[in-house]
């Protein structure tokens, strides 16, 4: 059951949903949940974040880190409907090393594909 992610249903004691594709064997991993939009994201072992349906489990995005993968430079992530206030824009901001990476979300984004932008400190 290791590297597994799923959704589990508490009343009837059994998983509901399984999200495939999560690298991960004996790390604990960041692991972000966004309700209102419907997303449950991941960051793997292997430096991969991955973006799925939180309804249908359907892997949507699968976004490799800037950085070259290694135990030192798993990326952070979080994502936001609202990035920048009540009316901002929705996307993932991920932190690799020194670096910060915005990725742009909208609703036609299974369609689309996200694109990165950098800011360097």
């Amino acid at each position: 059951m290791l590297g597994k992610i799923k959704l589990w249903d508490l009343r009837m004691s059994k998983a509901v949903q399984q999200y495939e594709g999560h690298h991960n064997e004996h790390a604990y991993l960041p692991l972000h949940v966004n309700e209102p939009e419907g997303l449950l994201l991941a960051v793997g072992q292997d430096c991969y974040t991955r973006m799925w349906s939180l309804g249908d489990g359907r892997l949507l995005r699968t976004i490799p880190s800037p950085h070259p993968a290694g135990k030192d430079s798993i990326p952070s992530v979080v994502f936001s409907s609202q990035l920048g206030g009540r009316r901002g824009l929705p996307g993932l901001l991920m932190a690799v090393c020194q670096d910060l990476y915005y990725f742009p979300y909208n609703s036609d984004y299974q369609d689309g594909s996200l694109s990165a932008e950098s800011k360097r400190d």
